[in-house]
């Protein structure tokens, strides 16, 4: 069998060579992005600046030659923008107006929108989702969502009415912000007239009630389920004495418990009612 020679001489050589090689181009990497490098390269500070990039102190530049943060982007006229985006979906923007006075964030293809075409804009301090020119610290030109809430879109309310929804502990609220004249349960009552009664225009599963601070329903009207606020009420006999429970707003029965007084023929019991102090009607 022929025998191949090896000569290892010169692949040591090669290996040295090579060694050598990655040595010098590592120093070379590594020195740049350093302030002070150990061997041949750039530091960061080194670079230098031109009118469209600059790279000085630790901070760089894009349109200026001092930059102030870390990146400071600059344009001389016109609009500062900075893109992000992936290789699909929308091009995220956050943009200066032409005149420098807002801040604008919104989310397009990838061409930059106009100035009022961003969903959100800051300006003077106050912040606007849906307009841009927010006139108070936080405006909304839109639709208001309040998540883990029971009425969502509860019934009888239309696009024209702003309400919210909310959910405190268990507990769900609407709270009426602005609603026009609607008919309340059963058609009987509008909402106007509930409030020049001296109530409250509230709203339940079945629609919209009046929630009178009284124990009764005035005149000509009904009561609504068992739509109360109750208050404790004790109620004390001469064999036994008892206390009510109570609770607020909600369509709960009137909490009672017994009571007895004691007679001629022996201890007579007796009801006793918590107090109502709101009550619903329609």
């Amino acid at each position: 069998m022929a025998k191949k020679r090896i000569d290892v001489s010169n692949r040591l050589s090669y290996t040295i060579i090579a060694v050598v090689a990655l040595i010098l181009v590592s120093a070379g990497v590594y020195s740049y992005g350093t302030t002070n490098p150990s061997s041949f390269g750039h530091s960061i500070g080194e670079i230098g600046c031109s009118d469209a990039f600059c790279a000085k102190d630790g901070k760089i530049g894009i349109g200026t030659t001092i930059p102030a943060g870390l990146l400071h982007l600059y344009k001389t006229n016109g609009a500062a923008d900075f893109v992000m985006a992936g290789s699909t979906g929308n091009w995220w923007w956050l943009s200066t107006s032409a005149d420098s006075t807002k801040f604008l964030i919104g989310a397009t293809g990838e061409t930059r929108p106009a100035d009022n075409n961003y969903p959100i804009t800051i300006s003077n301090g106050n912040i606007g989702i849906g307009t841009n020119n927010p006139q108070a610290k936080l405006h909304v030109n839109g639709n208001l969502r309040f998540d883990n809430s029971l009425y969502s879109n509860p019934s009888g309310v239309t696009s024209t009415d702003l309400y919210l929804s909310v959910n405190l502990d268990g507990t769900n609220y609407i709270i009426p912000l602005y609603s026009p004249p609607k008919n309340l349960v059963n058609n009987i009552h509008l909402s106007t007239d509930c409030v020049n009664a001296g109530g409250e225009v509230v709203v339940v599963i079945e629609g919209f009630i009046c929630r009178f601070n009284n124990p009764t329903c005035p005149s000509g009207w009904a009561k609504h389920r068992e739509w109360s606020t109750t208050s404790v009420k004790e109620c004390f006999g001469t064999c036994q004495a008892c206390r009510t429970g109570s609770h607020y707003w909600a369509d709960i029965s009137q909490e009672t418990c017994m009571y007895a007084t004691e007679t001629q023929v022996g201890c007579v019991p007796n009801q006793c009612k918590a107090i109502i102090s709101q009550i619903g009607c329609y």
